[in-house]
């Protein structure tokens, strides 16, 4: 309402919304505009129901034999991002450029990927790429998991055997290869993981078959507030 023009309801826009504050919400700042152009405005807090920051999944672990190729692409190609208000973000994970794999040499390598949607909520996780030498893969047991990236609540452990499913010789992670080693033999490291406190933390889990070579496979864990 403006003292001289009585009602100016129409003349009312939404100036700017910010990024999210947390918990889902975003300060929001209204305003109008009389005869004479004069301008009043208003902030307002507005939360969203619901409201959950974009989420990670991972269908096949970061393991990669050595091709010699280093294109992102090939880091991400079963990696993917839903989020609620922009829907997938997949092809937006960016490679921090402090983050360097090397695909001709086998190793692990740390990285670290993040993804921003239009509310400028950002998200980030820290991982480790694992090479493989491509000519030794009949002889490396591959440990194959239900899940490779999983999210948790602080103070909420997970039972990390859970979540194997088979150990196959060889075949790596795009055969579908039946299960010839024993689960049981997976040894578990957790020791990493700080349930207590939000971040991103990896499960190692590794497996020696007779004279073979060690598999290894990590299971990446986000705990959030």
């Amino acid at each position: 309402m403006d003292d001289k023009d009585g009602d100016v309801t129409s003349s009312l826009v939404v100036e700017s919304v910010s990024s999210f504050l947390g918990g889902g919400r975003r300060l929001v700042v209204y305003a109008a505009v009389d005869s004479h152009n004069n301008v009043s405005r208003a902030n307002r807090i507005v939360k969203y129901k619901g409201y959950s920051s974009p989420k990670f999944t991972l269908e096949k672990p970061l393991c990669f034999e050595s091709t010699g190729s280093t294109e992102d692409m090939n880091l991400l190609e079963n990696l993917k991002v839903k989020d609620k208000i922009d829907g997938d973000l997949s092809n937006q994970v960016k490679v921090l450029a402090n983050s360097t794999v090397d695909l001709y040499t086998p190793g692990n390598y740390p990285i670290r990927l993040q993804v921003s949607n239009s509310a400028g909520d950002t998200v980030s996780f820290q991982a480790t790429v694992q090479v493989y030498d491509r000519e030794n893969v009949s002889e490396i047991p591959f440990i194959h998991l239900t899940d490779y990236l999983v999210y948790t609540k602080v103070g909420k452990k997970l039972n990390a055997r859970d979540y194997i499913s088979k150990v196959c010789l060889g075949g790596d992670y795009d055969s579908d290869v039946p299960g010839d080693i024993d689960t049981s033999r997976v040894k578990v490291d957790d020791s990493e993981v700080d349930y207590d406190k939000a971040g991103s933390y990896e499960i190692t889990y590794s497996v020696k078959q007779g004279k073979s070579r060690t598999g290894t496979v990590k299971l990446i864990v986000i705990v959030t507030e």
